[in-house]
Parts: C-alpha cells; sequence; structure tokens
C-alpha cells in the first residue's frame, strides 16, 4: 500500500515530483500507528526517504519524506 501511495497520484501533486523504483521495508508490526521506511527514486533523479504509518487494515498514509543526501 507504500509504495502505491508513493507511486500514485497524490504524491506526485503534493511533492512535485513522479516517482519510481519505490522499496519499501516490511514494517515490524502491522498495527495501527506503525511506521516503516520507504525509498524512492524522483523524476529528478534524487532518492527520496518516505516515513509510512500504517492508519488501518487497507490504508498507509505518508507521513514525512526528505531528499536523501
Amino acid at each position: 500500500a507504500a509504495q502505491k501511495a508513493i507511486g500514485g497520484a497524490d504524491a506526485a501533486r503534493i511533492i512535485g515530483h513522479e516517482f519510481s523504483h519505490i522499496s519499501c521495508e516490511t514494517p515490524s508490526s502491522t498495527a495501527k500507528g506503525s511506521t516503516f521506511s520507504c525509498t524512492a527514486t524522483g523524476d529528478d533523479s534524487k532518492t527520496y526517504s518516505f516515513t509510512a504509518t500504517i492508519a488501518s487494515t487497507s490504508r498507509v498514509e505518508i507521513t514525512d519524506y526528505k531528499v536523501v543526501e
């Protein structure tokens, strides 16, 4: 779900870039509120780091992102 959120139109609209090569770590828990990290490559060729939070059994929200230096 996090990969879909990062690669989707909402992330592109909010952040201003489209993303590919999306990779997420496996969350240590699937409980609501658990967080985990993802990385992706933007259409600007920069690598981005994302923090994803499990919002429900069927929804993940991207709660933070930054360009990896």
